[in-house]
């Protein structure tokens, strides 16, 4: 198992408050980020190994954010910034334990 903590600024498309007022709420935010985020980090993870999710963070943070900004597109949120906080794998990860990288 992975645990991954991500850090995500966010702001509306002010040309689409109205839009996304009556579509999602004053809480769009909280109705939109954790479905997408956890859809995208799910996406990316699953195409790393655990070394490689270590030895190559700051290429699987780029790839959350632009996954992540396709998504937010969507419901009219702009992305300002996206980063991993965190990283933790299951007691069950060593690093003999994982092979090669995707």
């Amino acid at each position: 198992m992975v645990d991954i903590g991500l850090r995500v600024l966010t702001r509306p498309d002010p040309l689409a408050l109205p839009a996304i007022y009556r579509r999602l709420g004053m809480d769009f935010d909280d109705k939109v980020l954790p479905s997408i985020v956890t859809e995208v980090v799910k996406q990316v993870i699953a195409q790393f190994n655990a070394t490689a999710l270590l030895t190559q963070r700051e290429q699987v943070s780029r790839r959350i954010k632009s996954l992540l900004e396709e998504r937010a597109k969507e419901f009219h949120i702009i992305l300002e910034d996206v980063s991993i906080t965190d990283l933790k794998f299951g007691e069950w990860w060593s690093p003999s334990s994982s092979s090669s990288s995707s």
